[in-house]
């Protein structure tokens, strides 16, 4: 509030240069843009209070919302250091609690997949792009789990599509949720978008959650994913079988029903594909593919021995 009040105070000291200047419309054409700024920084900080709250008796209505500039969806595999999984408000970035907006997905639960929802573009900004923004559920607070911090995983092109996979991490010992990207649609660089291969269906294997819990719960076994019990190499990546990585992997199969599953080894195998080779696989799903489509699979775990396979078809 006191950086507002300086402003102001600075406002009206320019008021009165400029009220004895000859040229009057200047003056007030000069003011009035300087007011437009103090009310957008307004607007787009929450007042520059502390702790980030509205003014005590004032009401903040949300802006409206600028042109769509692509779609999102979002994962919440997201756990605290103790396994507590945490629901989520998802707001627009830039149209958060503090300018009296409502979340675009509300109550996002461990182990859920959102709808995909338009994107406004950021306000204050030139620039065509916009992005998400996570806090508590039902919180209007900029803390706790989700500190409303508004990560890069925007998108900045119409058309683009993205989904954000929430996962858990930790800095010192402190729970500090951590997320990824999987790019499925860019209009800037097309080679990225998700594509099955003719004849075939496409699985797209984001594994990052699971790696975070295992690897904050001190758990060093070798995590492998199999495909009717079979450990196979991803469509972009020839050094190993079954390799779990964190963002996007494709496998692409035959069309129709898979059991997809996740070998658990331990530490110290890996060599040649021992890590898949003879080891049934300790968590599975059964899923459905179609020809010409692409379904991702979403990993996570609220410990070790609690996994959990989340799908969801890629428009």
């Amino acid at each position: 509030m006191r950086a507002l009040r300086v402003t102001a105070v600075v406002l009206a000291s320019l008021l009165l240069v400029t009220g004895c200047s000859d040229d009057n419309s200047k003056a007030q054409d000069a003011a009035d843009k300087i007011a437009k700024q103090i009310e957008d920084t307004a607007n787009d900080t929450g007042g520059g209070l502390p702790g980030g709250t509205l003014p005590t008796g004032g009401k903040s209505d949300c802006p409206e919302f600028k042109d769509t500039v692509g779609r999102m969806r979002v994962v919440n595999l997201a756990t605290d250091l103790d396994g507590t999984a945490e629901p989520v408000d998802v707001y627009a970035a830039g149209y958060g609690p503090l300018q009296g907006c409502k979340p675009l997905i509300e109550n996002l639960g461990y182990g859920e997949v959102s709808d995909y929802v338009d994107v406004p573009a950021r306000q204050f900004s030139d620039e065509e792009s916009g992005g998400l923004m996570y806090i508590d559920a039902g919180s209007t607070e900029m803390d706790g789990f989700w500190r409303g911090n508004s990560p890069n995983d925007g998108v900045d092109g119409e058309g683009d599509q993205e989904t954000v996979v929430l996962s858990g991490g930790s800095t010192e010992g402190q729970a500090d949720p951590t997320w990824m990207n999987v790019i499925e649609h860019s209009k800037e660089d097309p080679s990225q978008d998700v594509e099955a291969k003719a004849g075939k269906g496409l699985l797209l294997v984001s594994g990052g959650p699971m790696s975070n819990t295992f690897q904050r719960a001190g758990d060093k076994s070798v995590i492998s994913f199999s495909i009717d019990g079979e450990c196979l190499y991803a469509d972009n990546d020839q050094s190993g079988h079954g390799i779990l990585n964190g963002n996007g992997t494709p496998f692409s199969v035959a069309p129709g029903e898979h059991t997809v599953g996740l070998i658990i080894t331990d530490p110290g195998v890996g060599i040649g594909g021992q890590d898949c080779d003879g080891h049934e696989p300790k968590f599975t799903k059964d899923v459905t593919v179609e020809a010409g489509k692409a379904l991702a699979v979403y990993i996570g775990a609220k410990s070790p021995s609690d996994a959990t396979i989340l799908t969801a078809p890629i428009d």
